[in-house]
């Protein structure tokens, strides 16, 4: 049973701030079960609507964590192995050199990573897009590696949409209802939001971008910025609703508390058979690096962490294994790297568990 914390130290004004964004969910989950939940600021800068605690958001790459554990848990049904090779289960792609799964999910297998903020489209053309022809179309032109496979790390988008297809080759189910029947259903979200689209209720946070920033001079040359976007206030423009075209990369759509049930599914070995597969996708395959997850260190603690971020949005999740502890950002502006936010957030937070 969740509890809110008394007398939370971390302020929603201060976590506003930091974040630059017009709107923003946190969720901090203590070992006990304890919560800071801040819902704040603004879900539409246009409209004036408040962000609350339904209000649901593109998670972008957190999709990944997703998608890594999915391949784990086929792992664990004995239907692929890590070593395995992916070209055996996908062998209309050329590639000019062989990797393996575990490559794949470290972002090892010497895969490009194209710009991806042109890859996506409206959310009112979801029906007609065809996500299967996209992936392949990508896959297809970028066969050629970058570098020798399992000699460095390189972040790559093009890596999870043929993870993408991997799973739905060895499981015979299309990725959305994979991932729906064996990740989402396996959770228990209360008034949490998982899924692939937004909320019929329509609680959704227009994604937004700040008017006077050097990024927003490129927009025009990466995206039709007529089709996707519109000025929302004198500082920001906002996105129009849309989706990402990679699903296994950043098709996810969730608010705080429903990602914030993920995390303690993952945390308490939920999604798995065996407490040895969570340690598995967690273990450092390079500095930094887990198998879909990243790393870090925060006051002498380890925790394993995803950043999602393109036009409109930018979010964090992290879990602390040894602390029990799980934090989730969710902000409706557009962010471009992995910025580790919580580092900022959660310290503040921990102090008041110990």
């Amino acid at each position: 049973m969740l509890t809110q914390l008394p007398t939370p130290t971390l302020k929603p004004a201060d976590a506003l701030a930091l974040s630059g964004a017009p709107g923003l969910q946190y969720r901090f989950i203590g070992p006990g079960g304890d919560q800071v939940e801040i819902n704040t600021g603004l879900a539409d800068v246009a409209q004036q609507h408040a962000v609350n605690r339904t209000t649901a958001f593109n998670a972008y790459s957190l999709t990944k964590t997703f998608t890594a554990i999915a391949v784990l848990q086929l792992v664990e049904q004995g239907k692929i192995a890590l070593a395995d090779t992916v070209s055996d289960y996908l062998p209309q792609y050329p590639f000019s050199e062989k990797f393996t799964i575990e490559q794949l999910l470290s972002h090892r297998a010497g895969l490009a990573n194209p710009l991806p903020l042109s890859w996506i489209h409206l959310a009112d053309e979801d029906k007609t897009f065809d996500a299967a022809a996209f992936s392949r179309r990508i896959i297809a032109a970028n066969t050629r590696l970058k570098y020798t496979p399992g000699t460095k790390m390189r972040y790559s988008n093009v890596g999870y949409l043929i993870l993408g297809e991997l799973i739905e080759r060895v499981s015979g189910q299309p990725y959305r209802d994979y991932i729906r029947q064996h990740i989402f259903e396996k959770i228990q979200p209360g008034s949490g939001y998982l899924g692939f689209a937004r909320p019929e209720s329509g609680d959704f946070a227009t994604g937004h971008h700040r008017r006077w920033s050097f990024v927003n001079l490129l927009l025009g040359l990466l995206l039709d910025k007529k089709k996707f976007t519109r000025r929302a206030s004198a500082d920001w423009i906002a996105f129009n609703p849309l989706y990402v075209n990679g699903i296994a990369y950043g098709g996810v759509v969730a608010n705080a508390g429903g990602l914030a049930a993920y995390l303690q599914a993952v945390l308490n070995n939920e999604l798995f058979e065996n407490e040895a597969t969570t340690q598995i996708m967690f273990a450092r395959q390079e500095p930094g690096m887990g198998m879909g997850w990243f790393t870090g260190i925060l006051n002498g603690h380890l925790y394993h962490t995803h950043a999602g971020g393109g036009g409109g949005y930018y979010c964090e999740i992290r879990v602390y294994p040894a602390l029990r502890m799980t934090s989730v950002l969710m902000t409706n502006r557009s962010g471009f790297s992995d910025e580790r936010l919580l580092d900022r957030l959660d310290k503040e937070v921990i102090s008041s568990f110990q």
